[in-house]
């Protein structure tokens, strides 16, 4: 019995692979667990329009980060906080206001969670910033922090 596989399935194959089964493996197990469902011509059919648009939607999320990637890596980003006599900042810089400052000065929205620290940045001077996005591309950018 043919059966797509909705899920990934240790010794069967991966999610939406068109599999040959044995009926009662297919009736007893897979379906009833939801892991897949019966192979249908119009559930193929189904099924592939969607993998091709999950496709197509991947590869512009893709092309987009690449563009943003370009766009910011290598580039300087000045930020001003305040510091005590010793000229140490008061509490260690932000992700939050790291990814305010490039939205302001660069143009390109992120989310903090992208942004990477090796440690904590608590002294004014030049820091180096790791920016992560989807597909695994990266981008490094440095922070010129300076005394408000």
């Amino acid at each position: 019995m043919k059966v797509i596989l909705l899920r990934d399935i240790k010794g069967t194959g991966k999610k939406g692979e068109v599999k040959d089964v044995a009926d009662g493996y297919a009736r007893n197990f897979l379906v009833k667990q939801g892991l897949a469902e019966m192979a249908t011509p119009k559930k193929v059919a189904e099924f592939e329009a969607v993998l091709e648009h999950t496709q197509k939607a991947n590869e512009l999320d893709l092309k987009r980060s690449q563009d943003v990637v370009a766009k910011i890596d290598g580039q300087e980003v000045m930020i001003s906080e305040k510091v005590n006599e010793v000229g140490h900042l008061y509490a260690a810089l932000s992700k939050d206001t790291v990814a305010a400052a490039v939205k302001k000065q660069l143009k390109v929205n992120l989310d903090p969670v992208q942004i990477m620290f090796d440690h904590p940045i608590k002294e004014t001077g030049e820091h180096q910033v790791r920016i992560e996005f989807p597909h695994g591309l990266e981008a490094d950018i440095t922070i010129q922090l300076s005394a408000a």
